[in-house]
Formats: C-alpha cells, sequence, structure tokens
C-alpha cells in the first residue's frame, strides 16, 4: 500500500512538474512575441517619421540639398551667403549641386576666399541655378533639339552650355571654359530639380 501511494505522489509531482514547466515556457513565448511585437511597431514608427521627415525635406530645393549628405558643403555655404530664401523660391528652378568632393577640388584657400566675399560668393550661386526645371529627359530632349549643344541661362545673369562628350557623360561648360560632369541627376524638389556635379561652376 504504502509504495503505491509513494508511486502514486511521483507521478502526481512529475505531472506538476511538467505542467509548471509548460506554462513557464508558454509565459516565455508570449513575453518573446510581446517584445518582438513591440519591437517591430517601433521600427515602423520609426520608417514612418523618416519617410514623413525625407518628404518635408524635398518640398524645396533647401530641403534636397539638406536631405542629401554629399551636398553638405553647398548647403553649409548657402547658409552662410543668406541665400535660403532664393533656393526657396518659386522658381522652378534647376540647381547644379557642386559635391563636398567638388568642393575639394576648389582648395579650401579660395573656398574661403569666396565665402568672405559676399558679392562674388552670391554670383557664384545663382551661376548654378538654371531658370526653369529641367529633368535628365528634359536634357536629353533639349539636347536632341539643339543639335548636341544646349546653353541654358543661370539666375546671375550668365549662360552654361550643356553637351554630352565621347564618353556619353554630361558635359557643362562654364563662363571660364572649365568643364563639369553630372555624377547624379534628378534630385526633385517642390520648386525644381537637383542635379550632383564633381566641380563648381566659374562665372
Amino acid at each position: 500500500m504504502l509504495p503505491d501511494l509513494f508511486n502514486h505522489f511521483q507521478i502526481n509531482l512529475k505531472i506538476s512538474f511538467m505542467k509548471k514547466s509548460v506554462l513557464m515556457i508558454a509565459i516565455t513565448c508570449l513575453i518573446a512575441f510581446i517584445a518582438n511585437t513591440a519591437s517591430a511597431q517601433v521600427k515602423r514608427d520609426s520608417l514612418k517619421k523618416d519617410t514623413a521627415l525625407s518628404a518635408a525635406a524635398a518640398s524645396d530645393i533647401n530641403g534636397a540639398i539638406s536631405a542629401n549628405a554629399q551636398l553638405s558643403t553647398l548647403g553649409k555655404v548657402i547658409r552662410v551667403a543668406k541665400m535660403s530664401s532664393v533656393f526657396a523660391a518659386a522658381g522652378p528652378y534647376t540647381v547644379f549641386a557642386p559635391t563636398n568632393l567638388a568642393f575639394g577640388k576648389l582648395g579650401q584657400k579660395n573656398l574661403d576666399s569666396l565665402v568672405k566675399d559676399s558679392t562674388q560668393l552670391h554670383a557664384f550661386l545663382k551661376y548654378h541655378i538654371v531658370v526653369g526645371r529641367y529633368t535628365k529627359d528634359d536634357i536629353i530632349k533639349a539636347l536632341s533639339s539643339e543639335s548636341g549643344k544646349l546653353v541654358l541661362n543661370t539666375l546671375n545673369g550668365e549662360t552654361l552650355q550643356l553637351t554630352v562628350n565621347a564618353d556619353k557623360n554630361l558635359e557643362i561648360t562654364d563662363a571660364k571654359g572649365n568643364k563639369a560632369y553630372v555624377t547624379a541627376f534628378d534630385q526633385t524638389a517642390g520648386n525644381g530639380v537637383v542635379h550632383s556635379i564633381d566641380r563648381p561652376l566659374m562665372p
């Protein structure tokens, strides 16, 4: 009788232990599920915020430039020149935007000298702004109709000449005869479009 009772007690104890183990596993799984769900929600909320910020940033050309890490030097130069309002104007405009590497070709000494002369700086920045919206497709179409050479009017009253070179790259010739090449097309904004270029344009 006693051995049977002892065996029965052991069986009940094992069953109780198994029930507790199953319960603990279930609780652990539930906690993990809640944590993963919360994490996924945070990521979705973060993505929504990032998307909203990107959409807001592209409302004008200033925003488009700010949203592109490769154009941070240009953004600083625009702020130093106090010309943000020009880049936010109704336009539409096409901006040929020198990248950070492009400004590096100008040299720090020349850049410092440019920034200190407000008149020269304003003319420099306006020379990178073309009146009208010209996407990559628009430029290709215009080059085709103009026998491979397109002259565009800039905001400072001078012109830029666009052609396609032997390597099929879009080439921009400035007033001093320097040549720049477009490295990235069609960063759009509410009041125009931005194309990145590999060297500054000199009026």
